[in-house]
């Protein structure tokens, strides 16, 4: 889109010949993760808040969606989010310019949503840029922030998705949702600026990680729907559905490549939030009145040690457990992906009688765990005597087979899935 401007203040702000302010390329909303309260999210999904706020991402194609691009187009610029929507009644009142030519970023800005906004209130324009005729002590006003409607789902407890973006105001505000990217720059440069990215933005950016979110949320739903009645009320505890995620995302990790040369090398191992800090969130004097509950609360609070990482090895090679991780946590994940065996599932359902895997407490876990792991681990013995006797029929019939020669198989193939 072409205008007709008298002067240029810096590059990207612009006077036209009315006094109007144009400030061009004006990232106003981006893709990746965004931190909200739970009191701005549905009650579906603020309900399992498992920290002040949730996290919720924002897919490429919702944002750039063209009906959700074309929703921002002509839309009011506001100083500061007014109380609800922008409407007929209350435009003259807000309004303080217009957003126009709303698009995708290139390159570098891809993952921003540009517009051009038109800036045609005095006061406004001060705010802007104060040289023009505010007070030399005032500082720009330049982040901006969307206000719009949406709809969510919930991928798993603490993380939504956002989608069905319809815009309804953009808003010059001090701190914005989105940061320092989604403000006004007086430099192209700094626009589509460079910089290393978190964790989070980095995974979730990436599809295999949605996969693995919509695997772990329909699991939980799954756990849910085949729960007794009396087993709904059992609450599952929010820190190990986030530990759950967590070790979802360092599986993913180690399966990426590293193929850009410009990453950051630290970037492929996740960081956990809880440090090695002892959680301090749990009051063990509440429990001591129900000696079951108290139980429980002190085998969540214990991690993993090297045995239990290897068990959850042998029911689920796909997915890399730490001792760091909960020791409850890497008991449920491993049961969960080792129920997809028809035997294992006959076994685990006897030692659970009835509970659902995400309903089970831990010493429940532990009894279904080391059940299923001994199953799995004597098929693979006898699999691997098997082979082994098969192949010595040839060589030595009459040579037994050892504990060594199927301790070494085993680690040929645990080598195989580890790709040494």
């Amino acid at each position: 889109m072409r205008y007709h401007t008298t002067s240029a203040l810096s590059e990207n702000i612009r006077i036209t010949p009315e006094g109007y302010l144009l400030c061009l390329d004006v990232p106003v909303a981006r893709t990746g993760v965004m931190h909200y309260l739970p009191a701005e999210l549905p009650e579906e999904i603020a309900a399992h808040a498992t920290e002040e706020t949730v996290l919720v991402y924002r897919l490429p194609e919702d944002v750039f969606a063209p009906e959700t691009v074309a929703s921002f187009e002509g839309k009011p610029v506001t100083v500061g989010h007014p109380e609800g929507f922008v409407t007929p009644d209350n435009w003259k009142e807000l309004a303080c310019g217009h957003a126009q030519n709303v698009r995708r970023g290139e390159g570098e800005a891809s993952d921003l949503l540009l517009a051009d906004l038109l800036i045609t209130d005095q006061e406004a324009i001060f705010l802007i840029a104060p040289k023009q005729g505010g007070k030399p002590e005032d500082k720009p006003l330049r982040e901006v922030s969307c206000g719009y409607d949406a709809e969510y789902e919930e991928m798993a407890p603490g993380v939504g998705r956002q989608f069905a973006i319809v815009g309804n105001h953009i808003a010059l505000v001090p701190h914005g949702r989105c940061g320092i990217r989604c403000a006004i720059q007086d430099k192209e440069s700094h626009m589509p600026m460079k910089k290393k990215s978190g964790f989070l933005d980095r995974l979730f950016k990436n599809p295999k990680v949605k996969a693995a979110l919509d695997e772990a949320a329909e699991e939980v739903a799954k756990d849910e729907e085949e729960a007794p009645e009396e087993q709904q009320q059992t609450a599952t505890d929010s820190d190990e559905k986030l530990d759950e995620i967590l070790v979802l995302l360092r599986t993913l990790v180690e399966r990426i490549p590293a193929k850009n040369e410009d990453e950051d090398p630290e970037s492929g191992e996740a960081e956990d939030p809880q440090g090695d800090e002892e959680a301090e969130d749990e009051d063990p004097a509440a429990d001591e009145d129900d000696p079951a509950k108290a139980k429980d609360s002190a085998a969540k609070r214990k991690t993993a040690d090297a045995a239990i990482v290897r068990r959850a090895g042998l029911l689920a090679p796909g997915l890399r457990f730490n001792t760091s991780d909960s020791a409850c946590t890497v008991k449920r994940m491993s049961l969960r992906s080792a129920m997809k065996d028809e035997a294992v599932a006959r076994v685990v359902d006897g030692c659970l009688r009835g509970t659902a895997i995400g309903k089970a407490d831990c010493l429940t876990l532990d009894a279904a765990f080391m059940a299923a792991s001994e199953v799995v681990a004597a098929r693979n013995n006898a699999r691997t005597a098997d082979a082994l006797a098969g192949k010595r029929k040839t060589e030595d019939a009459k040579k037994a087979v050892t504990p060594a020669d199927i301790n070494a198989l085993n680690r040929k193939f645990r080598d195989s899935l580890s790709g040494k």
